[in-house]
């Protein structure tokens, strides 16, 4: 099995919500946080705000939680599980290296406190924002399009686990050898699908990209209706499958979290806060 960092995988509400006390008691303790993470995806989000202001004070909060600790994006993270495996190669770090988190570092620091960028530079972070949730939205139809209503009414029959095992893993090979194809992997892809699918314990980010898009779906079964942000869902759950706790404000986002990481942690933002203070632990990089 992969190991599991210990650490908070921060999602964009937590930074969103902080209340000025939360965020005077975590700035005042920040260099006690070494366990916050982010990804590029969140940042993203955060730095596409249109107020001059609030850029400013998200800035500032992410320089405070999550310091040189930037998680690479869900496509890099799942392309590169995926090569190593084949490969027989170990699993990458799921962080981005020394140049690029000073990168992110430079950029967050001058959003925070110096000269902003032009409409110009925003315009980058939009439009890779776009293209993430476009090449998202082709992956999730090509998952449960083709038999949605069957999926629909099995899932007000089974427990998730069920539903997993029985409707999603025997098709995992067919959607897989979609993913390699859309990453020009070259060789023998069925077999190399077929060794990816019987190894996914093995290879957290790339179950987490299969597995929430059956968990969004057997909601949907549930009655639950679907929402804007479930395609962001799919690549928050990629970014967060090597770490061990996950904070969001997103009451919705919960049970999702559990079917597919029914041993890890879901903490609201106070409980985070709370957590942080009573009890301060060391983790992991």
């Amino acid at each position: 099995m992969t190991e599991i960092l210990k650490g908070y995988f921060l999602d964009t509400n937590v930074f969103n919500h902080l209340t000025p006390e939360q965020e005077e008691s975590l700035e005042n303790k920040g260099g006690d946080l070494e366990g916050g993470f982010t990804s590029r995806l969140v940042l993203t989000d955060l730095l596409i705000t249109p107020s001059e202001t609030e850029l400013r004070v998200l800035a500032k909060r992410a320089l405070v939680l999550c310091r040189g600790k930037i998680i690479k994006a869900w496509n890099e993270l799942v392309q590169e599980e995926t090569r190593a495996f084949l490969k027989g190669a170990p699993l990458p770090t799921i962080l981005y290296g020394d140049s690029e988190q000073r990168e992110f570092q430079s950029v967050l620091e001058r959003f925070a406190f110096g000269e902003l960028p032009n409409a110009a530079k925003i315009a980058v972070f939009r439009q890779q924002q776009l293209v993430d949730r476009k090449r998202v939205k082709q992956w999730q139809s090509a998952l449960h399009e083709q038999h949605k209503l069957h999926l629909l009414e099995a899932a007000q029959e089974l427990e998730f686990d069920q539903f997993w095992k029985q409707l999603w893993v025997p098709e995992l090979p067919k959607y897989i050898k979609k993913l390699l194809e859309m990453d020009n992997i070259e060789g023998d892809l069925d077999l190399a699908a077929a060794k990816l699918a019987s190894n996914l314990g093995s290879l957290p980010c790339l179950e987490a990209f299969l597995k929430t898009p059956a968990a969004l779906g057997y909601s949907e079964g549930k009655k639950r209706k679907p929402k804007r942000g479930d395609r962001d869902d799919i690549r928050l759950m990629a970014c967060t499958a090597r770490l061990d706790t996950f904070v969001s404000d997103e009451p919705g986002l919960k049970n999702i979290f559990y079917w597919v990481f029914p041993q890890k942690q879901f903490l609201s933002l106070q409980e985070f806060v709370d957590e942080f203070f009573q009890e301060p632990v060391q983790h992991s990089s």
